[in-house]
């Protein structure tokens, strides 16, 4: 009786061990899930990304009707025509980097700018290529 005995307390504590290791697994998967909906909840999907970058177009083409300096009204074309892109609003982009290219040929534009305009037109008809 004592060996019975003896291998009885040892198979019941193995399957206490075995019992604790699954509450324990339980609860690591309850924390991740946790943490997924937390991180869910701190990061924007795509959607309100794309909905943050047309906002952020609309304020700058406001803010570009305001300004009175060339210079400045030049970088928030390039800000507002990169936003576009970030939004998806491929042709609009396009249609501003047209004029902006149009006021280019009547104007004398800044070489550093040159550079941008060039990217901006070849990322813009990648992304038009890809709708």
């Amino acid at each position: 009786m004592n060996f019975r005995t003896g291998l009885l307390a040892l198979l019941s504590s193995c399957c206490l061990v075995a019992a604790v290791r699954e509450s324990g697994a339980e609860r690591m998967a309850d924390l991740l899930q946790k943490l997924a909906r937390e991180t869910r909840q701190r990061i924007p999907s795509d959607l309100d990304t794309y909905n943050l970058n047309s906002a952020s177009a609309a304020y700058l083409r406001a803010q570009r009707a305001d300004e009175k300096a060339p210079i400045r009204q030049l970088q928030l074309r390039l800000q507002l025509i990169t936003q576009l892109l970030r939004a998806g609003q491929t042709t609009e982009a396009i249609e501003e980097l047209l004029q902006l290219e149009s006021l280019a040929a009547d104007q004398t534009l800044p070489t550093r700018f040159a550079p941008v305009l060039r990217d901006l037109f070849g990322l813009a008809y990648l992304r038009l290529g890809e709708e």
